[in-house]
């Protein structure tokens, strides 16, 4: 597989999305290991939703690719020991540099677009933390 060049600015925030293999629906069994599976960084704002997890982070000195690798590595380890063996995550991640003009549509998406979609939730999804100013 082709390795994607990833760009990197120190103090910029980046919103990604993580999706599960096969849009397989486990990431509501257990969102304790989602926290557990940080270490030097934690999301700002982050929706965990059945095949996917949507957060903004903002890295200082890591890159954003050994960020991620870390993190799914330690969330399916965790996931491995608790519910069964095999892959948890696709391969890939999708991550966008966020710039000021964008934080409107983003709050729109997470918090309009993702109830819309119909989860099965009774509630829309909680959009945990701030959007910054």
């Amino acid at each position: 597989m082709k390795s994607l060049r990833r760009i990197n600015i120190r103090g910029a925030k980046y919103f990604i999305t993580m999706v599960t293999l096969n849009r397989e629906p486990l990431l509501l069994k257990n969102t304790t290991i989602f926290w557990n599976s940080w270490r030097d960084i934690r999301p700002e704002v982050w929706v965990i939703l059945p095949d996917h997890i949507h957060i903004i982070i903002e890295p200082q000195d890591d890159a954003i690719s050994s960020i991620i690798h870390n993190f799914k590595i330690r969330y399916s380890r965790r996931f491995r020991n608790l519910y069964r063996a095999g892959r948890v995550w696709q391969n890939r991640f999708w991550d966008h540099v966020i710039r000021d003009e964008m934080i409107g549509g983003l709050q729109d998406y997470l918090g309009n677009d993702l109830y819309e979609r119909n989860w099965g939730v009774i509630d829309k999804p909680s959009i945990e933390g701030e959007f910054g100013e």
